[in-house]
């Protein structure tokens, strides 16, 4: 992996699901997005949770 270690790579990884999460968050909170759709991409998970915990659903 240039310039970084893999667990460097895992790190940015999960910051940047969690500000994805954090994100969605907002968006409800600020009530430009619905609790539906706040769910229903929630319930979605990225290629960076998929390849941080191995599995296809997210929870």
């Amino acid at each position: 992996m240039p310039g970084g270690s893999v667990q460097q790579y895992r790190l940015d990884e999960m910051a940047l699901t969690y500000n994805r999460h954090y994100g969605e968050l907002r968006l409800h909170d600020e009530q430009r997005i619905g609790v539906t759709v706040a769910r229903q991409v929630q319930a979605r998970p990225d290629s960076g949770e998929v390849r941080l915990t191995g599995h296809e659903s997210a929870g």
